[in-house]
């Protein structure tokens, strides 16, 4: 098989490099059925004479590349959980324990809304200054 990696593979003989990425789930039954793995799309190899190709060895490829598929399947909800995980450590870590989340919490969410007020006041300030002085200029 044409090998299209700018890579040096001249450290082996030969060499078996599977690629899940492209590989089909039709892909890897025919795995399963058919002997002629070399010539299958996500299989690159060096020595295609030399393939082993009995059952026993297309049954570790199938299982190798099921393996890769479903990893790569995972690997964001993993990512997404190990960050929600992260932050929960961290919370707790910045606030002093798991005990103090909740006054912290509050205490925050006073503030916010204490901030969020002043904020309204001096909006309604501006708009009732801005108001007098549009009036005075007609009049």
């Amino acid at each position: 098989m044409e090998t299209n990696c700018n890579c040096n593979k001249g450290f082996a003989d030969s060499y078996m490099l599977l690629k899940p990425e492209e590989a089909g789930y039709f892909d890897l039954l025919r795995v399963l059925i058919f002997r002629n793995i070399s010539q299958r799309k996500f299989v690159e190899s060096h020595a295609d004479d030399d393939l082993n190709e009995t059952l026993g060895h297309r049954w570790l490829i199938f299982i190798s590349i099921l393996a890769q598929k479903l990893l790569q399947l995972m690997a964001k909800p993993l990512s997404l959980f190990g960050a929600c995980v992260e932050l929960l450590i961290n919370l707790i870590a910045l606030n002093g324990g798991v005990f103090w989340l909740v006054p912290n919490f509050i205490r925050g969410l006073s503030l916010f809304l204490t901030s969020l007020l002043t904020c309204y006041r001096i909006g309604k300030k501006i708009l009732t200054c801005k108001h007098f002085f549009y009036k005075q200029e007609f009049n």
